[in-house]
């Protein structure tokens, strides 16, 4: 179910492209749930199977960067499920995960926040990690595609550090009106 940019007002100029696997109704929230609240890390190689089946694979010489959490939330969590997801990947697409991103601050959970928080709550949090050259193109990897905000500030801070085009591929996408 890809999702054109042309209708996510967030992503538009921002993303070469965005997809996902499926939309964020049915058994997608639980899936997500077992992984990052209940910790089930084997279920990201049942979503990653989902995107693989579903999006085509980033283009040749792509990189795959996981969307990052802030440190707490990675500390108490104890890993990072789009790093998961985009190791999964990787395998299935023969593209290399570059950990190009930090998030230089720490917001509140934003599940059930609207559109206006979320974007609020992500613009400028992320930034290309010391030390690491944005991949020339880069694909972005996270598990829920929801108002288009935290993929839109990641593709900023890596085209501000010379990622030429950045995409991305998420499990799901909420979709207006499904009230999440």
């Amino acid at each position: 179910m890809p999702v054109p940019v042309a209708r996510c007002g967030a992503c538009r100029g921002r993303l070469a492209g965005a997809r996902q696997a499926v939309a964020y109704d049915g058994p997608a929230p639980a899936l997500v749930a077992g992984l990052k609240d209940d910790r089930r890390r084997g279920l990201a190689a049942v979503l990653a199977a989902t995107i693989v089946a579903a999006v085509p694979p980033p283009p040749p010489g792509a990189a795959l960067v996981p969307v990052p959490l802030g440190p707490r939330r990675a500390r108490r969590r104890g890993f990072n499920q789009s790093a998961l997801l985009a190791r999964e990947l990787s395998r299935s697409w023969g593209r290399p995960v570059v950990d190009a991103l930090v998030r230089t601050r720490e917001g509140a959970d934003q599940r059930g926040a609207r559109a206006g928080a979320r974007a609020r709550q992500a613009a400028g949090a992320f930034a290309v990690r010391g030390g690491v050259a944005a991949p020339p193109t880069a694909w972005l990897v996270d598990d829920v595609h929801t108002t288009g905000a935290t993929l839109a500030d990641c593709a900023r801070a890596l085209r501000a550090a010379g990622a030429r085009s950045v995409g991305a591929a998420c499990f799901a996408r909420v979709l207006e009106g499904s009230g999440r």
